[in-house]
C-alpha cells in the first residue's frame, strides 16, 4: 500500500509548489514578520493566522514559508474535510494532521473562518455537535508538531479561543 502523504490525504488537501521566496518584493511589507515566523517554525507546533480582505498574497506568503523552511505545503480543502456525517469531520482532521506530521508538511487552511468560526449557544444537537468539532480541532492544533497556517478574510468570525493559540497574526492590507 502506498503510504505517501498525498495518498493518505486523498482529496482532503492538495500540494502547493512554492513560486517565490522571502526576497520577493511583493511581500516587502510583511518580510520581517515572515522571517520571524520562519525562525519560530524551527520549533515544533506553531500556528499562524493570515488575516486580510481578499486574496492579498496570503497563499503566496504561505508558499514563501514553505520555500524558506524547505517543507511541503498542503492546502486543505474544507469542502471535502467537513462532513455532515457524525464523526467523519474528526476522522478527516486526523488524516490531515497525521499525514502532515509524518513528513513535516505545512498545513494551509484557506478561508478558515468557515471551520474555525465562533462557537454557538447550544440550542439543539446540531449546535452541540458543531461545538464538539471546533473543540476537537483546537486539540488537534495544540498537539500538532508542525506549522499550521490559517487564512481568513474576516478575523472577527474566528473563535476567540483560536486567536489565543496563534503564535503570530499577520495582517495583510
Amino acid at each position: 500500500m502506498d503510504n505517501t502523504p498525498k495518498t493518505r490525504l486523498g482529496n482532503l488537501a492538495h500540494r502547493i509548489e512554492p513560486r517565490t521566496n522571502l526576497k520577493d518584493a511583493a511581500l516587502a511589507h510583511i518580510q520581517p514578520l515572515l522571517h520571524k515566523v520562519v525562525l519560530d517554525a524551527i520549533e515544533l507546533g506553531v500556528s499562524v493566522l493570515f488575516a486580510g480582505v481578499g486574496s492579498a498574497g496570503k497563499l503566496l506568503a504561505a508558499e514563501v514559508l514553505a520555500a524558506e523552511l524547505h517543507l511541503p505545503l498542503y492546502r486543505v480543502d474544507l469542502s471535502r474535510l467537513v462532513s455532515k456525517n457524525i464523526g467523519e469531520t474528526e476522522k478527516n482532521l486526523d488524516r490531515v494532521f497525521d499525514a502532515a506530521e509524518s513528513n513535516g508538511s505545512i498545513l494551509f487552511f484557506d478561508e478558515a473562518d468557515a471551520l474555525f468560526g465562533k462557537r454557538t449557544e447550544v440550542k439543539d444537537a446540531h449546535d452541540r455537535y458543531l461545538n464538539i468539532e471546533i473543540n476537537y480541532l483546537l486539540q488537534k492544533m495544540e498537539a500538532h508538531k508542525g506549522l499550521v497556517i490559517l487564512e481568513t478574510n474576516n478575523q472577527e468570525k474566528i473563535d476567540k479561543s483560536f486567536l489565543h493559540r496563534f503564535r503570530h497574526v499577520v495582517k495583510f492590507p
